[in-house]
């Protein structure tokens, strides 16, 4: 149930284009509503990714054993929406401003035991890198 709550949370999230029933409703200055909603989504699913890397990391860390795999396929489910995730820009916020805001916790990531969480690390690494280069080219 909640693999299926954040999936939606990640649905609404994304920048999509607006329905032709949302765009007759909107009058000319009105934002579109996909728009809205996502831009109102994302700080709770940012919330919501902070909390399962926080506890991933501290059960990773207290195991003596590998993580059942459950435990791993939701982080790297997770892994992988926040990269691709572009977020609505709203001023002084970027698409990818998620990532950043996630960055240190990223890093903490680096020591997990699963190869595959490593992969998706490089990844959003590789994502971030391009948004750090495009900041600084402005």
């Amino acid at each position: 149930m909640s693999a299926k709550c954040l999936q939606f949370l990640f649905n609404l999230s994304k920048i999509r284009p607006s329905t032709p029933e949302e765009q007759e409703k909107a009058s000319i200055s009105d934002e579109p509503l996909a728009i809205k909603i996502a831009k109102r989504a994302t700080p709770v699913l940012v919330s919501r990714c902070k909390e399962i890397i926080k506890q991933y990391l501290a059960d990773d860390k207290a195991a003596s054993d590998d993580l059942p795999n459950h435990r791993v396929d939701e982080l790297i489910e997770v892994l992988r929406c926040l990269k691709t995730l572009d977020q609505p820009e709203a001023e002084g916020t970027i698409k990818k401003g998620h990532l950043l805001e996630l960055y240190s916790l990223l890093t903490e990531l680096v020591r997990s035991r699963d190869e595959e969480v490593r992969l998706q690390l490089m990844d959003i690494f590789a994502e971030v890198g391009t948004v750090v280069k495009t900041l600084i080219s402005k």
